[in-house]
């Protein structure tokens, strides 16, 4: 059988197994199903991928923010301040939210492996930590 691909493949399969739930039970419970209304159109699906979309770009934003958070509150105990923090994400096209790159870039710090590591247990990702040079 050919599916459609991303996020249509999990609708597809969603109205299949309501189909075939509908086609088992309808003998068995005698319900008329011709009066319940399947007449989707493809704005009211681009609607509802629209909606999947903006969840999944607030989620993303959330977790940076989180991130960004959690860093800043160990820089902060550490008597240390960011002069950035970076953070790449990506939304896959089945709505996996991916880190791909965690950076941050300090004035000073004396231990580099302590830092970091009190990041990675915090936030469950190792920093890129660069010293900038502009002292």
């Amino acid at each position: 059988m050919i599916l459609p691909s991303g996020n249509m493949q999990k609708i597809f399969k969603t109205v299949l197994c309501i189909f075939f739930i509908c086609v088992v039970a309808a003998p068995i419970t005698e319900i008329d199903f011709s009066k319940f209304r399947f007449d989707y159109s493809n704005s009211d699906i681009l609607e509802i991928q629209a909606d999947e979309n903006e969840f999944n770009k607030i989620s993303a934003e959330y977790f940076e923010n989180e991130i960004i958070k959690a860093t800043n509150e160990i820089l902060k105990n550490e008597n240390l301040q960011a002069e950035d923090i970076y953070l790449k994400i990506n939304i896959s096209e089945n709505g996996s939210i991916d880190i791909n790159k965690f950076a941050l870039r300090l004035y000073y710090s004396e231990n580099i492996d302590k830092l970091e590591e009190k990041i990675r247990i915090k936030t469950g990702l190792t920093p890129e930590i660069i010293i900038s040079e502009d002292n």
